[in-house]
Order: structure tokens, then C-alpha cells, then sequence
């Protein structure tokens, strides 16, 4: 009954995602589709994750410090509280967008190079040069966050300049998202993003961080389904399930080395060298072998759903009363708006939502970070039950549609498609973080995406400008023979 329970759930989840995903793509006249690039992954990792747990379940449990729970006390609740979320985003997307669709069209509205199957016209001809540079620089700009963050990591670096890694760290991430746009048209440049993402990708899972890494990949995957509108050949749709074959393998063997060495970081070269070894040997948590497949698929579900959501949602309000809204709420609300630059331990109602988990019996000191974050969904069900989830969903995702068309509906324009790519990059983690954290951070994120937007835009307006200033002295040039000399472009004697 359970396992009938999460694959109608998932079914019924996938019809109103493709529902959002068309109301926002025939509202807006650009490829910024908010509301669904938040409802995905949070489908994805309460739903879908959730599905293979049903299956490959063998009755696991969990422990926290309030004893020891069945996996399977909490499934089929999430799966229905996530499917309420998802109806009722779609009928707060489906609000947003009233008036905006063209009036005697078909709803899925595509340039005739998408309707075809193939790329948008916004990357072909002579717009494809431009996209380039932008792909470039977006990846370069990634690069020097993550350095500066693994340097952090091991040499420190001035206060100052913590806070805004971390905080730019997420918004870089859209360099993923521009690739995948790209990638149906690029060419030989393929060969220096697949390198690059190898060996970020190897250093993340190396870490512990495949967060992080499925982060871009699935940014990467969004960006390229949508140049296509996500219509796959069939030779596409079987590099897709290999990819997700090896994902899901790497994650498992990336939570196996983690768990057999101390710390998060490798702490030396030969560590490094160590879990390298480790990770591309497909060790076990017993650091043997792999363990089964059905118990690797279950891992990796969990993994992706995280303990938390589903601890909260199956023991409230059974064990646990729903926590409303406090004063205190209102305090770090209102906080969490002003920005504590330079702060080594800033101090926002991010950290509500782990303080909370306290109760649950999870890692509650803000001070040591934590694994298992609240999420927006698990929030909204431990403060209001099942009215809170339909309110926070029905507002939240009329909010994303409703600025999706903002920015959407004004005509291409580099900058725009910079500035749309950095929201989605942004949106992404939007699931995982709890109410207070949505409320008080979402205005400097805005802020912080125009920032990283500007600067985007003006190396590309520097490094196009150069282009052309090389291109018009190039055609005033004297053409050359060939041995030296020059000769007159209109040729003769």
C-alpha cells in the first residue's frame, strides 16, 4: 500500500510540474521559469527519492537522541505533503499568470527553432559568439570562489572576505545552468567544461560535498532541457539514465569515504590521495566493497531526501505540537533583513530552523553547521500542519511566477539571461531552507544576483568591445600575399 501510495504521488507530482512549467513558459517570453525550477527539486528529493525508499525499503530506521524510527513511519505522510505543496503552487502559478498568456494560443509557446526540437534562436547566428564569452566568464568566476574557498579552507583568509564567499558561493553556480543552455550548439568547448566539471566534481565528492556537485548537475540538466523544451531523442534519454546510474553510485561511495575518515576535509595530499583512491575504488561503509544494490539505492534515497524533513513531518504533531508563529520569529525575521558584513559568525534566522531541530533530536548548534536542514516544506507543516503548507506554496510560488514574468517579459537581452540564470542558481536551494530563512535572506540574494550580474555583464561588455574594435581593425587591414608583402584588397597588378 505504501509503495502504490508514492508512485501515485510521484505520477500526480510530475503532471503538475509539467503544468507549472507551462503556464510560466507561455506567460514569459524568456526561458526564466521560477516557480518550476523551485517545485523540481523539491519533488526530486521528497518524492521521487522518497519512491525508491518505498521500494528498496528492507525496515530501516533511523536514530536520533529520542530513540530509533522506522524510515517508513514518515513516507507516504511526506509524499501526500508534498503533493499538496505542488497543487497548491500550481494554482498560485496559475493566479500569477492570469492576463499574461497570449490570448487564441496554444499555451506551450515556442520560437519555431524550439518547436522543432531545436536550440533557441537566442543561441545560434551571431549571438552564439556572445554566448560563448558569457559561458566563459561564468565558469572562470566559479573558479575563483571555489579556490578561494578551499584556501579558506586551509590557509584562512581576512574576515572581511568570508561572508561574501559565502554568500556568492550558491550564485555561481549558474555558470551550470549557462552551459547546459549552450550545450546543443557547442562544439569542441564541450572538452573544457567536461574537464573542469571532472575535477570539480572529483574534488566535491572527494570532500564530502556531492551536494554541491548535484547542485550543478542538475542546474546543467534544467538549462539543457530547456533549449529543448524538454523533448529528448531516445539515444538522450539513455545517456540520461547511465549518467543517473553513475550518480547514483558516486553519491553512495562519496558518503562511504566520508564516513570512513575523519573530518570533512582531507587534511594533507596523501588523504587527498587516500579518498581519491577510495572513491574511484567503489568502497564500502565497512570500507570493504559496495554493499548490495538495493541497500546502495536506499542510502542514496535517504541521502537525498534527508532525515529531517521526514522526521518532522511523520512526528508532528503526533509527538511534537505544531510551533506557530512567535514574537521570536518576528524578531529574527526582522533581524535577518539587515546585513552583518565582516561577521566571521553571522547571525540571521537562517539559524532558526536547526535550532528548532533541537527538539527532534538532531544537531542544533549553529556554530558546527548542520547536515539536516528544515526545509520549506517541513517548516511549513511543523508550524501549521497541512493549512500552513497550502498558504506558504499557494503564496510562495505566485511570488516566483509573478517575477519570473518581470524579468521575463521585456525582450532578450544578455544582461537579462545573465540575471535570469543567477535566480535560478539561487532558487534551486530555496527548498531547503526554512521560512524565517526565505523571509530574510531572499532580499540580499536579489541584490547579490544583480551584483554578480553587473560584474558578469561588464567583463563580457569589456571582452565584446574588444572583439569588435579587432574586427573593424581587421578589415581595414591590408591584405596579405602570402611572402611578406602586402597587396591591395581589390587585387590586381
Amino acid at each position: 500500500m505504501t509503495l502504490l501510495i508514492s508512485l501515485g504521488s510521484f505520477l500526480l507530482g510530475l503532471f503538475a510540474l509539467r503544468r507549472i512549467y507551462v503556464l510560466e513558459r507561455s506567460a514569459a517570453s524568456s526561458p526564466l521559469q521560477l516557480a518550476f525550477v523551485y517545485f523540481l527539486p523539491q519533488h526530486i528529493a521528497f518524492s521521487f527519492a522518497v519512491l525508491l525508499m518505498a521500494v528498496f525499503d528492507q525496515g530501516y530506521s533511523y536514530l536520533t537522541l529520542h530513540g530509533s524510527f522506522s524510515f517508513m513511519d514518515g513516507v507516504v505522510r511526506l509524499q501526500l505533503v508534498n503533493l499538496v505543496s505542488l497543487y497548491a503552487g500550481l494554482v498560485g502559478v496559475r493566479i500569477a499568470v492570469i492576463g499574461r498568456q497570449p490570448a487564441n494560443r496554444r499555451q506551450n509557446i515556442l520560437p519555431p527553432s524550439e518547436e522543432s526540437g531545436l536550440p533557441s534562436k537566442v543561441l545560434t547566428g551571431e549571438n552564439r559568439a556572445l554566448w560563448i564569452r558569457v559561458c566563459y566568464i561564468s565558469l572562470a568566476f566559479h573558479a575563483f570562489i571555489t579556490g578561494l574557498q578551499w584556501y579558506d579552507a586551509y590557509n584562512g583568509l581576512p574576515t572581511m572576505l568570508i561572508y561574501p564567499i559565502q554568500v556568492l558561493a550558491p550564485i555561481v553556480l549558474a555558470t551550470f545552468y549557462f552551459w547546459g543552455r549552450w550545450w546543443p550548439q557547442a562544439g569542441h568547448e564541450r572538452l573544457v567544461f567536461i574537464t573542469y566539471v571532472s575535477v570539480f566534481g572529483l574534488v566535491q565528492l572527494v570532500s564530502g560535498g556531492r551536494g554541491t556537485f548535484l547542485a550543478g548537475v542538475l542546474l546543467f540538466a534544467i538549462g539543457y532541457l530547456q533549449v529543448r523544451d524538454w523533448r529528448l531523442r531516445r539515444h538522450e534519454l539513455a545517456v540520461i539514465a547511465v549518467c543517473a546510474v553513475l550518480l547514483l553510485w558516486l553519491i553512495t561511495i562519496s558518503e562511504n569515504v566520508r564516513l570512513l575518515n575523519p573530518g570533512r576535509r582531507p587534511a594533507d595530499m596523501a588523504e587527498w590521495l587516500t579518498r581519491g583512491g577510495q572513491l574511484l575504488g567503489g568502497v564500502g561503509s565497512s570500507g570493504q566493497g559496495v554493499e548490495s544494490f538495493s541497500y546502495a539505492v536506499f542510502r542514496s534515497a535517504a541521502s537525498m531526501t534527508s532525515f529531517s524533513p521526514l522526521d518532522v513531518v511523520a512526528r508532528t504533531p503526533e509527538d511534537i505540537s505544531y510551533a506557530g508563529w512567535s514574537e521570536d520569529d518576528w524578531y529574527l525575521l526582522f533581524k535577518g533583513l539587515l546585513p552583518e558584513f565582516g561577521m566571521s559568525q553571522v547571525v540571521t534566522a537562517g539559524n532558526k530552523g536547526p535550532i528548532d531541530l533541537g527538539e527532534y533530536g538532531w544537531l542544533s548548534d549553529p556554530r558546527y553547521g548542520n547536515a539536516a536542514p528544515m526545509t520549506f516544506l517541513a517548516d511549513s507543516w511543523r508550524r501549521f500542519g497541512i493549512f500552513g503548507v497550502i498558504v506558504a506554496h499557494f503564496v510562495w510560488a505566485m511570488l516566483l511566477a509573478r517575477f519570473s514574468l518581470l524579468v521575463g517579459q521585456r525582450g532578450f537581452s544578455i544582461y537579462r539571461l545573465i540575471f535570469g540564470g543567477s535566480l535560478i542558481a539561487v532558487t534551486y536551494h530555496f527548498f531547503l531552507w526554512d521560512i524565517l530563512q526565505l523571509g530574510s535572506f531572499l532580499p540580499r540574494r536579489v541584490i547579490v544576483c544583480l551584483i554578480y550580474t553587473t560584474v558578469v555583464y561588464a567583463v563580457y561588455s569589456i571582452q565584446a568591445h574588444r572583439g569588435r574594435k579587432l574586427h573593424r581593425i581587421d578589415i581595414g587591414a591590408p591584405a596579405s600575399s602570402g611572402d611578406g608583402y602586402a597587396t591591395p584588397r581589390g587585387g590586381g597588378s
